[in-house]
């Protein structure tokens, strides 16, 4: 027995193409909200003894602050302005920071480890995470170039 396709209702998606404003400025204030609780964490896991940290954390952590301040600024701006172009634009500039942010947690390495091979793994990780943002900035800046025409064009029709 076959069921005929149905098309499901839209789900309100965070693209400015007719979202429930309510429901994007929350999504918006609750990542404000996760990024104070890690810049907040950042400061503190020295302080709470984590055991595989180095002192030389605190040398990478000026690229954590930097990553975590920037998305806490950029979303207070999402919630009033939230056009597809600017959103991609500034989730590039974000994504460029987070990966300067893993970059330096590479190079200053703040880790100790029992056992060898948990540096190779800890290494291979900080690389596929950097390759993984590096492929979002790519995707974001090819979202934020479309957008930017389609933006562009309707304005030249209006």
């Amino acid at each position: 027995m076959s069921f005929p396709l149905q098309q499901a209702a839209p789900l309100p998606a965070d693209r400015g193409h007719g979202a429930n404003d309510g429901l994007r400025v929350t999504g918006y204030g609750i990542s404000i909200v996760v990024n104070a609780v890690l810049l907040y964490v950042a400061h503190n896991l020295l302080a709470w003894g984590v055991p595989i940290l180095t002192p030389a954390f605190n040398d990478a952590r000026w690229a954590i602050d930097l990553s975590l301040g920037a998305t806490i600024v950029a979303n207070a701006i999402f919630m009033a302005y939230n056009a597809g172009w600017f959103r991609h634009l500034s989730e590039t500039v974000l994504d460029l920071l987070a990966l300067l942010s893993v970059y330096t947690i590479y190079r200053v390495f703040p880790f100790q480890f029992d056992e060898p091979w948990w540096y190779d793994g800890a290494n291979l990780t900080l690389v596929l995470v950097m390759f993984a943002i590096l492929i979002a900035a790519i995707v974001n800046t090819i979202q934020a170039v479309v957008d930017g025409l389609r933006y562009g064009t309707r304005a030249r029709v209006a």
